[in-house]
């Protein structure tokens, strides 16, 4: 169970994020994120977009491998709409190579799932309504944010937005 700072499991940890984390992922993220910031209008960079978002966070946590070596930071801040936030996840190229890691297969995948459901659920305590969007081409991370509990809200041009309300139930993945 996730608390304020954190958790182990059997494929990584979780722990409250920490400034030294930030590097990790600014100057390593994976071709995927980078493409999600290129698309922002008006956007200065994707280290700049990064930092940014972090810094103006109100709650982040960081994801680590069983190496203790940052895969992915996750976090919300504060939205314009009252009791809801904008979350946001960002990974390194660790996260590719800890999950295709010959030791690791399916479970593993499914492990930072839950995990990362977890970490949402926990967030949510913070903000009732969290929004996300994502690349609509990108249909690996479409189909995350549909597991992870957010329902498709609207799309424009290049973004599918998704929503996720706090009924006060675990996620269907989590009662398994």
């Amino acid at each position: 169970m996730i608390t304020e700072k954190g958790c182990e499991f059997e494929y990584g940890i979780v722990r409250k994020f920490q400034e030294q984390d930030l590097a990790s992922v600014m100057f390593d993220l994976i071709d995927e994120d980078v493409e999600f910031i290129s698309k922002i209008p008006g956007n200065p960079g994707p280290a700049e977009h990064v930092y940014s978002t972090v810094m103006s966070s109100l709650i982040a946590f960081s994801i680590l491998n069983p190496e203790e070596k940052v895969m992915s930071i996750v976090g919300a801040r504060a939205s314009g709409d009252l009791g809801s936030g904008d979350l946001w996840f960002f990974s390194s190229s660790e996260f590719f190579k800890t999950l295709q890691a010959e030791d690791r297969n399916f479970a593993a995948s499914f492990e930072f799932l839950r995990r990362s459901i977890e970490l949402i659920d926990f967030i949510q305590g913070l903000f009732p309504v969290l929004k996300c969007f994502s690349v609509k081409t990108n249909k690996i991370v479409c189909r995350r944010n549909e597991l992870m509990g957010f329902k498709l809200s609207h799309s424009c041009e290049n973004f599918n937005y998704y929503t996720r309300s706090y009924d006060g139930r675990r996620h269907r993945i989590l009662q398994e």
